[in-house]
Formats: structure tokens, sequence, C-alpha cells
């Protein structure tokens, strides 16, 4: 069964402004107006355990935001209507809940489809594809392969 942290509850729209300045309804403005703020390409999806933990450090420290399922029903279920991220990666923790081990990890905003990149403690990056719905939804058999972990 999932076990999901909700202490972080849904953030108010005037706080979501406040942690993305950016946030806006229009697809093109967001296309035309990426801005990334981390690349990983360049690292081939190999990203060393220490590495992964600063990076969360250091993304939690700029966006301040803490439980990246509360993020996404804030940004996709505000009054019905889509919303597009300029701030790409979104940081969160996840626990292991067979093994105990802790992974860092990120989730990719881009356009309609969201990327769940998680980097754990064995130095490799898992990348999960999942729908964007626009009622706030999520295809949660997109995910079932990570359903023995609790954000954390």
């Amino acid at each position: 069964m999932n076990k999901y942290n909700t202490s972080n509850c849904l953030p108010s729209f005037a706080k979501m402004k406040k942690s993305f300045p950016a946030l806006t309804e229009n697809k093109k403005e967001f296309t035309n107006n990426k801005k990334y703020l981390y690349d990983f390409s360049l690292l081939d999806g190999k990203i060393p355990a220490d590495i992964a933990e600063s990076i969360f450090n250091q993304a939690m420290k700029q966006t301040g935001i803490i439980d990246c399922f509360s993020v996404c029903d804030a940004i996709s279920g505000i009054e019905g209507k889509k919303y597009y991220v300029y701030l790409d990666f979104i940081p969160y923790k996840v626990i292991n809940m067979n093994t105990g081990k802790t992974s860092y990890c990120i989730m990719e905003v881009s356009g309609l489809r969201i990327s769940v990149h998680n980097l754990n403690v064995y130095g490799y990056a898992e990348n999960i594809q999942a729908d964007y719905i626009e009622a706030g939804h999520w295809r949660t058999n997109t995910l079932t392969y990570i359903n023995d972990i609790e954000v954390a």
C-alpha cells in the first residue's frame, strides 16, 4: 500500500504563485520561455548519491517545495485549468519501505508530460513517465512500480 506523507497539505494558489512566479495558463508562453533549474543531460543518467543529496538540498533551498504530490495537485487542480511551470525540477525525497533506504528525487514538469527522476542511492536515475491530467489526478498505473516508497 502506498504511504504518502501529507503533512504538507495542498498549498494555496497564492503560495504557489509566490513559489512559482512564472506559473501560467499559456502553453505557448511556457514553451517559448522554458527555463531549467538543473540540466542533468551531461551526467548521462548517472548521479552519485552524495551529489543527488546535494542537488536535493540546493533545490529545496531555492523552491521550498517539500511534498511533490501536493505541488502536482496544486498545479493541475486549480479551478480545473491547466497550469504550466517554468521551474522544471521539483525536488522530493523517497524512503523505500522495504529496505529503509532514502533516495533523493526531482520531478520534471515539461508541458503536459511529467518525468519523475529517481536519484537513488545506487547512483543512477530511473525515469518514470506519468500523464498530466487536468483535474489533478494521475494515471497511477504508470507509477505502479514505485508503490513501495514513501514520499517524505
